[in-house]
C-alpha cells in the first residue's frame, strides 16, 4: 500500500494543472494543494473508499468557500479544496472535497465501474471519511 501512495504522489507532481485559488489558503489546516491530494488520497485508501490503480492521480483543481452548511463536513464559510482523481486519458474518475479547516474528506463519487453497476446503488457516495492526518 505505501507503495502505491508512492507511486500516486509522485505521479501528481509531474502533472502540470492550472490550479484555480478562489480564496485564499492561508492559516487553512490544510492550505497546500499537495496536503490536499495526499489528504484525499490517503483518507480514500484508509477508509477503503476505492482502490488506488498505478494509472490514476489526484489532482487538485480549485478551493472554494461554502455557502451553506454541509452537516458533518463543513460549517457556511469553510474553505474547501475540490481534488479529481484522473486517468492517464484525463478522465475525471472520482472526486473528493478536503475541508481545508479541518482536513474531513468527503468523495463525492466512486469509480465509473461501480457507479454503473447494475440495479446498485455505490456505497459511500456523499459519506465522510475521517482524515487520517489528526
Amino acid at each position: 500500500m505505501k507503495l502505491a501512495m508512492t507511486i500516486c504522489l509522485l505521479a501528481s507532481t509531474v502533472v502540470a494543472v492550472d490550479l484555480k485559488l478562489l480564496v485564499s489558503p492561508e492559516g487553512a489546516k490544510i492550505d497546500t494543494d499537495q496536503k490536499a491530494k495526499t489528504v484525499a488520497t490517503q483518507s480514500g485508501i484508509k477508509n477503503r473508499v476505492f482502490d488506488l490503480k498505478a494509472e490514476e492521480s489526484p489532482c487538485a483543481v480549485f478551493l472554494f468557500k461554502t455557502g451553506f452548511l454541509v452537516k458533518g463536513f463543513a460549517e457556511r464559510g469553510d474553505r474547501i479544496w475540490q481534488v479529481h482523481f484522473t486517468d492517464f486519458g484525463k478522465a475525471v474518475t472520482r472526486i473528493a472535497w478536503v475541508n481545508a479547516e479541518t482536513g474531513v474528506v468527503k468523495f463525492l463519487f466512486l469509480e465509473k465501474e461501480k457507479m454503473n453497476s447494475p440495479n446498485k446503488v455505490p456505497e459511500n457516495i456523499g459519506t465522510n471519511a475521517p482524515n487520517s492526518q489528526h
